[in-house]
């Protein structure tokens, strides 16, 4: 059982979010260093169908990034179009429902385009990867742009991106974005 994506509340950990969809969100520029996780923060440790094991950040202060929980099992929210957790990335739980949900943590990355390729795009210097499942808002559009997010986009456009965080390859990913402003 899993809340639908389109009902989740935006949990913001930092300025508000500009691009559509939900999930919870951690803000950043792209030239700050990825944050260290705020308590509450978990890592997907393995996945199985709908089914993920997580575990939290417990550690004290002096080592942030390390995860050293009890490992939990529970079911994770329903992603759209595809989309589905993997190992290392970086979730809330929630129990609003009574059941707990593990619900994937956005970045917020915002700034103008730089380079835009078929599977990356690169945001005031720091790289960060496309997928062809990664949505494009345009606007104040409430529904996505059809057809591959690179060709919809050109250097000097600004953007607010959402990015699943994997901190096991160090890797952001777009899930989903914003179309601010053209250049």
């Amino acid at each position: 059982m899993g809340v639908p994506w389109s009902r989740r509340k935006l949990l913001i950990t930092g300025s508000a979010a500009a691009a559509g969809g939900a999930a919870a969100v951690a803000v950043t520029s792209p030239a700050d260093a990825a944050p260290p996780p705020a308590p509450g923060i978990n890592v997907v440790e393995a996945v199985a169908g709908r089914q993920v094991s997580v575990r939290a950040r417990t550690a004290p202060a002096d080592r942030p990034r390390q995860f050293d929980g009890a490992l939990r099992t529970l079911e994770a929210q329903a992603l759209p179009y595809g989309w589905a957790l993997r190992g290392g990335d970086l979730v809330l739980v929630e129990d609003s429902t009574g059941t707990a949900v593990a619900v994937p943590l956005h970045r917020e990355v915002v700034g103008r385009v730089a380079k835009v390729a078929a599977d990356a795009i690169t945001v005031d210097g720091q790289q960060i990867r496309l997928d062809p499942r990664t949505l494009l808002y345009v606007g104040e559009a409430v529904e996505p742009l059809v057809g591959f997010t690179a060709r919809h986009l050109r250097a000097g456009d600004s953007v607010a991106l959402q990015c699943l965080d994997n901190r096991r390859d160090g890797t952001l990913t777009v899930h989903f974005m914003r179309l601010l402003a053209r250049a």
